[in-house]
C-alpha cells in the first residue's frame, strides 16, 4: 500500500509586522493560530555609506537561526510593494521593507514625500530557492536597492520640491509568509519561516550625481509584430554586470537612465512575469564626446527547447512509511514533459525524510526508489504560484 496526498491548501495571513532586532517577534503573516515563529535575528550591512544618485547601495542581509529547530528560508527576496497583492492573496515568499529617515533637516524644513528604497528584481529570470538553516546556522544575502531621496517642499512661492541630500537612517524589516505554512508544517513535517523581523540601523549618506555625470542610455523597446513593449523590466547594469539602475517600460515602450559617467554599459531588457528565460541585451558606451545613447531592441519570443531555461519552483517532498516514520535514503526520480521539452531531476531523502528539489510547475511523475524495494510511481501537480509546494509520499518496502 502506498498513498500519494497533494498537500496545498489556502490559508489567510495578514500584512507584516515589525518585530525585534532580537526576538521574540510578531507574526508577520498568518492566522492567530499559528505557532509562535521560529527566533530569527537579523543584522544588515552595506557596501558604502555614501551613495551616489542613481547608484544602488548593496544591503547583506545577514540571518542567524538561533532557534533549536530547522527552518526554511525563500530566496529570492521581493521588495513589498511588488508584492503588495500577496497581502490580500498570498502565495507565499520573502519580502523586504525598507525604512529610510532623514537626518539633521535643515531648520523649518517639511518633507513633501518621504525617501523611498527598492529592491531591484533579477536582470534574468530568478532562480528560486529553498535554504534550509539548521539551529546556529546563518545565511546570507545581498540585495541591491535603489534609493530615492526624501523631497522637501520648497522655499515660499516656489514650485516643486527640492530632493535632500544628506544623512539618512536606514533599515529594513525582512517578512516571509506561505498560504500553505500550515499545510508544511503538519503534513510534510518542515518548518518554513514565517514573520516579520527588524534590523539594526546604520546612518548613510545620499549625494547628488555630480555635473560632470551627464551621460544618458535611452530607447523603446518592440517586439516582433512592431508593437512597443509597455511593463518589460529594463535593467542597466556595469561592465562587470553589477546592476545599477532599473526601470519599467511605460506604454510606449520608452526607458531611460540619465546623470551617468563615460563607460560602458549593458542593457537588459525581460517581461515582467515571463516564465521562461530570453528577452535581449544589448551594450551601449558613452564617452565625454558623446555622452547619450538610444537602443531599439526587439523583445522577441524564443522556443525553449531547454528545460533549464524555464521557471523553477521550489518543492518540498516528504516520504514516509504507513506508520509515519521518515524513509531515510529514498531516491526521487522526477519527470517532466511538454512537447520537445523535458526534464529528469533526480533528489535523495535525508533522515528526517524530506528532499527540496526544484522543478518545473504542472503534472511532475515522480518514482520513489529505495534498494531491495519495489519503486513507487505516482504525479503532483505544481501549481504556478509564487512560493512552495509540499507533497507527502507514503512509501511501505515491498521486497523484489
Amino acid at each position: 500500500m502506498h498513498r500519494f496526498a497533494l498537500l496545498i491548501r489556502k490559508v489567510r495571513r495578514g500584512p507584516i509586522l515589525a518585530g525585534l532586532f532580537i526576538f521574540p517577534i510578531l507574526p508577520a503573516y498568518g492566522q492567530a493560530s499559528h505557532p509562535a515563529p521560529q527566533p530569527l535575528t537579523l543584522e544588515i550591512s552595506v557596501n558604502t555609506q555614501a551613495v551616489t544618485a542613481p547608484l544602488p547601495i548593496r544591503v547583506t542581509l545577514h540571518v542567524h537561526n538561533s532557534g533549536a529547530q530547522a527552518i526554511w528560508l525563500y530566496r529570492p527576496v521581493r521588495d513589498a510593494a511588488e508584492a503588495g497583492a500577496d497581502m490580500d492573496r498570498p502565495r507565499g515568499g520573502s519580502t523586504l521593507v525598507t525604512r529610510i529617515s532623514p537626518l539633521n533637516l535643515p531648520a523649518g524644513a517639511v518633507v513633501n514625500l518621504a525617501a523611498i528604497g527598492k529592491v531591484m528584481k533579477p536582470a534574468k529570470l530568478p532562480h528560486p530557492k529553498l535554504v534550509q538553516l539548521d539551529p546556529g546556522g546563518d545565511f546570507e544575502e545581498t540585495l541591491a536597492i535603489r534609493i530615492l531621496p526624501a523631497l522637501l517642499r520648497g522655499p515660499s512661492g516656489s514650485s516643486g520640491n527640492l530632493p535632500f541630500w544628506g544623512s539618512y537612517r536606514f533599515s529594513v524589516i525582512y517578512g516571509a509568509g506561505y498560504p500553505n505554512g500550515d499545510d508544511l508544517r503538519r503534513d510534510v513535517g518542515v518548518v518554513p519561516w514565517e514573520g516579520g523581523v527588524t534590523s539594526n540601523a546604520l546612518e548613510i549618506t545620499l549625494a547628488a550625481p555630480p555635473a560632470s555625470d551627464r551621460g544618458s542610455v535611452s530607447g523603446s523597446i518592440v517586439n516582433q509584430q512592431s508593437g512597443f513593449v509597455g511593463d518589460a523590466v529594463v535593467s542597466l547594469s556595469a561592465q562587470d554586470g553589477h546592476l545599477l539602475n532599473q526601470m519599467v517600460t511605460n506604454s510606449s515602450g520608452r526607458f531611460s537612465f540619465s546623470s551617468l559617467p563615460p563607460g560602458t554599459y549593458w542593457v537588459t531588457v525581460r517581461e515582467e512575469g515571463s516564465t521562461q528565460a530570453g528577452g535581449m541585451y544589448e551594450h551601449a558606451t558613452l564617452t565625454a564626446d558623446q555622452p547619450e545613447t538610444s537602443l531599439k531592441l526587439l523583445l522577441a519570443r524564443e522556443d525553449i527547447s531547454d528545460a533549464k531555461k524555464l521557471l523553477h519552483k521550489p518543492v518540498l517532498f516528504r516520504v514516509t512509511d504507513s506508520a509515519n516514520q521518515p524513509v531515510d535514503g529514498a531516491l526521487l526520480d522526477d519527470t517532466w514533459s511538454d512537447g520537445p521539452v523535458m526534464e529528469d531531476l533526480k533528489g535523495r531523502t535525508g533522515a528526517a525524510g524530506v528532499v527540496v528539489m526544484d522543478v518545473l510547475p504542472g503534472s511532475n511523475y515522480v518514482s520513489v526508489k529505495k534498494k531491495g524495494c519495489r519503486s513507487k510511481d505516482e504525479r503532483s501537480q505544481v501549481s504556478s504560484d509564487i512560493g512552495v509546494d509540499g507533497f507527502n509520499l507514503i512509501f511501505d518496502c515491498e521486497r523484489k
